[in-house]
């Protein structure tokens, strides 16, 4: 059977900074690998249900159009879409649920519950209980196994010269997130849960990026935490059951993208909102930390935790502005996550560690010198 891999891109220059390009250079890497398989990536740019409408016509013997379920609000109205063009022209459609670790409907039916859980403990414990039963093992099957089209002549729908040069931009091309991952788990684990903690050392795995764009998947993460000691995979693996915490809720909960039009925000004012976003609070983590967002579009997540909530409960901003601004600066954007740490915990008062006193070094002068090591890092690599 032949089958088409394509990417559906859109949008333009705005979608370059950071998360963008990150994506488009990683399209890039997927579309060298099927050139080194023999094969072809075809990516078209349009909006997706009519170019896919274009495709099945030019294509009549494709039979079935397989996705990855997504959750967001634009996510679901796209799939919905290309549902009823795929159906339409008597091709199946099949969404798989393969965003999150946990298959999200599966596990709450596995859980009995009739209201979906808003803590994160006792999703944890039943989430690593469901995984024990049930834990899906990594596909097998590579880009060599697939047997593609040459071509797909869909006139128009070329990648505009901007994005096809952040596409084929060398910068990164070496990147394997593969490597990383034996690195992180050779060098790096053993003082993960001290290290994730001290601003001034990069002591995560720095794979969210790669999760988030489909380059590596959790379920490969899980496998090779199954095959460490437990004490040493433990702190690692509840920031994977965090992730699907997020996923989860984003599925769960009705309001999860609407928060701010749920709760009244007039109390609040964006009267400080410019000096944190440009790093210049007075506060050396919060300034070290937005700087280091700013200039690498990257940011630990101890410290995201941080900013976001000295943006919301000491400078009393809405949370909106920056979940905003986080949406634009993070190499490792992703809506359901963002909102999660920004919207979920902060707005809908969902059972959150106080972030100061759990994570902010208490000593005056270690907090100077954790935002001192951090601007001594910025020298570091921009992108993956």
């Amino acid at each position: 059977m032949r089958c088409f891999s394509i990417r559906f891109s859109f949008g333009g220059d705005r979608y370059l900074e950071h998360s963008g390009a990150g994506f488009l250079r990683a399209a890039g890497r997927l579309a060298r690998a099927y050139e080194a398989a023999g094969s072809r990536l075809n990516v078209f740019y349009g909006e997706p249900a009519s170019l896919l409408g274009r495709l099945l016509d030019a294509q009549p013997d494709i039979r079935e159009v397989v996705v990855h379920e997504d959750y967001t609000p634009y996510a679901i109205k796209r799939d919905r879409e290309l549902k009823e063009a795929a159906l339409a022209r008597g091709a199946a459609f099949t969404a798989l649920p393969d965003l999150s670790l946990a298959p999200l409907r599966d596990f709450h039916e596995w859980t009995g519950r009739q209201a979906p859980y808003k803590v994160f403990t006792p999703f944890y414990r039943q989430w690593r209980a469901f995984l024990a039963q049930r834990h899906t093992t990594v596909y097998a099957s590579a880009v060599s196994d697939l047997v593609t089209v040459d071509a797909a002549d869909l006139p128009d729908c070329a990648l505009p010269g901007t994005l096809k040069a952040a596409m084929d931009d060398q910068a990164g091309q070496a990147f394997d997130p593969e490597r990383r991952l034996r690195g992180f788990l050779q060098d790096a684990l053993a003082r993960y849960t001290e290290a994730r903690d001290a601003y001034g050392q990069d002591g995560t795995s720095r794979l969210s990026a790669s999760l988030n764009r489909g380059e590596i998947t959790a379920r490969r993460l899980y496998a090779a935490a199954g095959e460490l000691a437990p004490h040493l995979a433990e702190s690692w693996l509840r920031q994977l059951a965090w992730r699907d915490f997020y996923l989860y809720q984003s599925r769960m909960d009705k309001d999860y993208y609407h928060y701010e039009k749920k709760f009244d925000l007039s109390g609040l004012d964006d009267r400080h909102f410019a000096a944190w976003r440009d790093g210049k609070t007075g506060i050396p983590v919060i300034d070290a930390a937005m700087t280091q967002l700013n200039e690498t579009g990257w940011m630990p997540n101890r410290l995201r935790m941080i900013a976001a909530m000295f943006l919301t409960k000491n400078l009393r901003c809405p949370f909106i502005y920056g979940e905003r601004y986080f949406r634009l600066k993070l190499s490792d954007y992703d809506n359901a996550l963002n909102r999660g740490g920004l919207a979920v915990g902060l707005v809908a008062r969902l059972r959150c560690r106080a972030v100061f006193s759990h994570h902010e070094p208490r000593d005056p002068v270690q907090k100077v010198r954790s935002g001192r090591r951090l601007f001594a890092r910025l020298a570091s690599p921009r992108y993956d």
